[in-house]
């Protein structure tokens, strides 16, 4: 059974703070951190991969990335960020739905098409800027540090997040930087019918019990200074879900805001 979870791997945020008069314009001359509107924030898309273990969707697909929250309509031009920083521009068109999954399931969105031919972004998730955007963005370089059977700490940029066991089958996700202490997020995991009684006990050093942990997978960093944006990925017994956090540890800001509108979730299949 541990041998068939493997092969399925690869929400709490804080009420958000108001920004007065957010723009979504860059840092100005003095290293001041961008204004911003978590409303206007863009898109987290997907782009596919190659493999049966990807966090996306199915290999063979026909779009260069998709939308699936349809954040753009046909027509539509907007640049993506990679995990690594690349950027190309694309052209959205109109909204179908792509194989994923099993027993004939479909991911209804937006494909989007590079408007140069040549464009290529690494597999997993891209960010979709606001047609307005005018940050400097950078990627965040994610490493996985310390970790133990109760706890896992991964460093993104400047961030530390650390993950932690503080029930048997509960724990917390907590940004940490610049003194700053932030719980992104509490989780649980629950066991569906079936599964291994010993999977009720979260352990991080187990890689067969990856189970409803949030894993990081991408970050931006939105100017020097920040805010930052962290997408954890958490994979389920039937499915995935993608989250995505506004993250600022300025000593005057410091919160952590959930996006929903750029919230992804991927039913995969029931083990």
């Amino acid at each position: 059974m541990r041998r068939s979870l493997l092969l399925l791997l690869v929400a709490c945020g804080h009420p958000a703070a108001k920004v007065d008069a957010p723009t979504n314009t860059a840092a100005d001359t003095n290293g001041a951190a961008p204004s911003v509107d978590e409303s206007k924030l863009g898109g987290l898309v997907l782009v596919p991969s190659v493999g049966e273990n990807a966090i996306t969707y199915t290999p063979h697909a026909d779009a260069f990335a998709f939308d699936t929250n349809k954040a753009v309509t046909a027509g539509a031009k907007r640049t993506l960020v990679g995990m690594g920083g690349e950027r190309t521009t694309v052209v959205a068109e109109q909204a179908s739905a792509l194989p994923y999954g099993c027993d004939n399931n479909s991911l209804e969105g937006t494909p989007l098409s590079p408007v140069d031919n040549k464009a290529r972004l690494p597999a997993g998730v891209a960010w979709m800027l606001p047609a307005d955007s005018t940050w400097t963005v950078s990627p965040l370089k994610i490493e996985r540090g310390a970790h133990a059977a109760k706890f896992e700490l991964y460093r993104l940029g400047p961030l530390a997040l650390d993950l932690r066991r503080t029930q048997p089958s509960e724990g917390t996700a907590t940004i940490q930087s610049r003194g700053a202490s932030l719980v992104v997020e509490t989780f649980k995991r629950e066991l569906m019918d079936g599964a291994e009684p010993a999977l009720a006990t979260i352990d991080f050093s187990d890689p067969d019990m990856r189970l409803q942990i949030p894993v990081p997978v991408a970050g931006w960093a939105l100017s020097a200074n920040g805010p930052y944006l962290v997408v954890l990925h958490t994979q389920g017994f039937e499915g995935a879900s993608l989250e995505t956090f506004l993250v600022d540890v300025r000593p005057d800001h410091q919160r952590v805001a959930k996006i929903e509108s750029m919230a992804v979730y991927l039913y995969q299949c029931a083990f």
